[in-house]
């Protein structure tokens, strides 16, 4: 759990165009929804994991995503949280 948000997102930015189309794809988009999760852009984490479980919702990851950020029920913005 420890670590650096930030860096993360600039690796992860990085290397965009490679884990785009890669077969770390859903990895890394989810390295991405955890990322903003430690940097506390819970907004961004909720677009992303939206995204995410739109695209892959029985990933073998959407676990994580629901168990992240993007769902917390004790945040302030929770009404807007992905369904």
């Amino acid at each position: 759990q420890d670590g650096d948000p930030d860096r993360a997102l600039a690796i992860l930015d990085d290397n965009a165009s490679v884990l785009r189309d890669g077969a770390l794809q859903e990895e890394s988009a989810v390295a991405r929804i955890l990322a903003l999760c430690r940097a506390g852009k819970t907004e961004q984490a909720r677009l992303q994991a939206q995204r995410f479980l739109s695209r892959s919702p029985n990933s073998p990851l959407a676990g994580r995503v629901r168990g992240s950020c993007a769902f917390d029920r004790d945040t302030d913005a929770t009404k807007d949280r992905p369904q």
